[in-house]
């Protein structure tokens, strides 16, 4: 009976044309029909008189189904599959689409699926990698997906840390291409308050979707006037998605004074996993709104968004600061701290400032004047002399390119209260400010860490990336290969001007996350990681526990033991202000109590369990927040209400009714509900309880 249904399936395969009745696959592909005893799928809702529904439609895995869907969409008459080409220099050319051994019909390229899957630090397998260029391909991409039951990696620049961008077994969809600096629109027109009293936003931009932090800087810079103070949220990295850093909050150094990048998205533009495109915003698919305002994904592709840009209360004047503090004595960095945390959570004024750092030191950028910034830290009680060292002091000012004074010339006759152990450097606009940042976190020598090779797709010569005269630039050693910015040489206009000359361009180094072919090369031959391109990059100290703790304000005996200890309070961002004036429940983001966002690397459960007992925490884990976008540990046992809280259960009901087959499930989000109770009981029944109960039911 077996060897009868295989001769029969072979001629049908052979002679009249199968069809499986659906929209989306062919019937066939190289003279193989497509199994034409597949269901019929669409993903629709099915007819009111189908009581089975989805329940007898939702398909398995079907890797020839896959591959034939999408080479009919794409191959051109000859059977050939276009190329995309992912860098500014044309020299990393891969297929729009690269198939995995389970999907490959062809010729299989390892080195082509190893490039195309590679993550910020993970390493993942993938079904399939399409680079989507358009709305279209996007909705194609899911089609497929759909249609022959593979789940959907939505992938913007590809910064998940643990790799959950390009999840086993799934068609990636990876967004880059669809970013084109020209795509931007700007109204501005649109214009209203935004959460602080007093603040309002200037303009709109339009978004898309596949664009990073550095693009989005460029575009918001571009088309605003300098006297205008305009201001976009981004976060430090360049490189970094714009819609993956919003989908969870979105962390950058205005946000004490703007709010999150979820705080300030005006509308989404998605494409479910049914295949439909919609328009989320306060007036429509309110839900899908909320959840994807902060709560993180997993509803479906996101391919533009609208933001608002804020105009900062001193237009013209945006200032760099760096405090480097004193942390021999302990007493005294707890006292600082304790200042600190009071002025992050109750100093009206503490809105002109963020950024990150400790008690070690903080850095970021004050909205406002060196002038008016060492006024509002000094009433602060942040630049008691006491509190820095007297060893090894260093101190200058910039001004508009111009050094102002430095440790020799004492900063302090020009400037009240400049503290022994600062920087301070005055430009004009956010972009200018944020291009300062970039250059001191991840191209300068003298804060350089091997990590900064992943951040942007860097070459040994980062003068030559710039498009820099070489003079801006020094080799360190030989045994270094790579040559650096000197941190002063960052300050100058005609690196700032070059910085923000190729953020506007989505393919350069800039805005293509690391490591290059170089770093790898060095990464390697230096025995730091083995072969990158098959394993990754994954550290001990990435996604795995307690990565991007929340801190709420804390009391001294907590921080004074974790000091006293060896710890150091490290904050990756500072989140007060705006952000704790939202409502929780307006938005999928549950954070509105904390002020500190720490770092991305896991802290010691040493350090976990002196912070439990804070009577924030009560000493119960459970009570542990943390910031999803920095990839704590997917094996947490709690993980959904540390990065959830509150959210969870409003956040997993939305994405059962969006999402219902899970074709955006994945470990970073909230689960859906797949367990609804039956309606008939399962305890057995005589026939005399069957009667009655038959009865009962005639006599209602």
């Amino acid at each position: 009976m077996i060897f009868k249904n295989f001769v029969l399936f072979l001629l049908a395969a052979t002679s009249v044309s199968a069809t499986n009745g659906t929209d989306v696959n062919p019937e066939s592909y190289g003279n193989y029909a497509l199994n034409p005893d597949r269901k019929d799928f669409l993903g629709n809702p099915p007819p009111a008189n189908d009581a089975c529904g989805l329940t007898c439609r939702g398909p398995d895995m079907y890797s020839f189904g896959l591959f034939a869907c999408i080479q009919t969409m794409y191959e051109d008459s000859e059977g050939n599959m276009p190329s995309v080409t992912i860098d500014e220099h044309g020299t990393i050319v891969l297929p729009k689409i690269t198939f995995s051994p389970s999907t490959s019909y062809y010729d299989f390229s390892l080195y082509h699926y190893n490039i195309a899957r590679q993550s910020f630090l993970g390493s993942r397998l993938p079904a399939a990698i399409m680079f989507a260029e358009t709305d279209k391909d996007v909705i194609n991409g899911i089609n497929c997906a759909r249609e022959n039951g593979y789940k959907v990696s939505p992938r913007g620049r590809g910064h998940d840390h643990s790799g959950h961008g390009a999840l086993e077994g799934t068609l990636v969809i990876d967004m880059q291409l669809n970013c084109k600096y020209d795509d931007f629109v700007t109204d501005h027109n649109a214009k209203g308050s935004n959460i602080l009293p007093g603040s309002k936003y200037i303009s709109t931009i339009r978004v898309p979707a596949g664009c990073s932090n550095a693009v989005l800087l460029a575009a918001a810079h571009n088309s605003h006037q300098k006297d205008e103070g305009a201001m976009t949220i981004i976060g430090t990295c360049p490189s970094v998605g714009v819609v993956g850093f919003f989908l969870n909050g979105g962390f950058g150094d205005q946000t004490p004074y703007t709010g999150l990048a979820s705080d300030v998205v005006d509308e989404i533009e998605m494409v479910l996993y049914n295949g439909s495109l919609i328009t989320a915003s306060e007036n429509e698919n309110k839900d899908l709104f909320w959840a994807s305002k902060g709560g993180t994904g997993g509803l479906g592709m996101i391919t533009h968004f609208t933001i608002r840009v804020v105009q900062s209360p001193n237009p013209l004047a945006f200032t760099y600061l760096k405090l480097q503090y004193d942390n021999l004595d302990k007493d005294k960095s707890t006292a600082r701290f304790m200042k600190f945390q009071k002025f992050l959570h109750e100093n009206q004024e503490s809105v002109l400032f963020g950024g990150g750092g400790g008690n070690e030191s903080i850095q970021g950028i004050f909205l406002g004047s060196i002038e008016q910034a060492m006024s509002v830290l000094s009433s602060a009680g942040l630049l008691n002399n006491a509190y820095f060292t007297e060893d090894q002091s260093s101190s200058y000012a910039y001004l508009g390119g111009e050094k102002i004074c430095d440790t020799k010339t004492s900063c302090n006759k020009i400037y009240q209260n400049f503290p022994k152990n600062g920087h301070a450097v005055q430009v004009e606009t956010q972009g200018e400010v944020q291009a300062i940042r970039t250059c001191l976190s991840y191209f300068a020598w003298e804060s350089f860490q091997a990590s900064d090779l992943v951040a942007t797709a860097r070459s040994f010569n980062i003068c030559k990336d710039l498009k820099l005269d070489d003079a801006y630039c020094v080799t360190i050693t030989p045994t270094l290969p790579f040559n650096f910015i000197l941190e002063e040489s960052c300050y100058n206009p005609e690196v700032i001007d070059a910085i923000l000359g190729v953020a506007k361009i989505p393919k350069s180094f800039f805005n293509r996350k690391g490591p290059s072919t170089e770093s790898r090369m060095f990464l390697e031959q230096a025995d730091l990681y083995p072969n990158v391109l098959a394993f990754g990059l994954t550290g001990e100290s990435v996604a795995m526990g307690t990565a991007g703790l929340m801190l709420p304000l804390l009391e001294r005996e907590t921080v004074h033991s974790l000091l006293k200890s060896g710890h150091s309070i490290i904050a990756n961002h500072f989140v007060h202000g705006a952000p704790m004036l939202v409502d929780p429940d307006s938005s999928g983001y549950p954070h509105r109590n904390t002020a500190l966002n720490l770092r991305l690397s896991s802290e010691s459960p040493e350090f976990v369990n002196l912070l439990l007992r804070d009577p924030a925490f009560q000493n119960d884990p459970i009570n542990l927040q943390i910031y999803g976008n920095y990839m704590p540990s997917m094996r947490i046992p709690d993980y959904e209400t540390h990065v959830y809280a509150d959210h969870a259960e409003r956040l997993s009901t939305i994405r059962t009714r969006h999402d219902i087959l899970g074709g955006f499930d994945s470990p970073r989000y909230v689960s859906r509900k797949r367990n609804q109770a039956r309606t008939v009981s399962l305890k057995p029944q005589s026939s005399k309880q069957k009667k009655a109960k038959k009865t009962a039911k005639t006599s209602n």
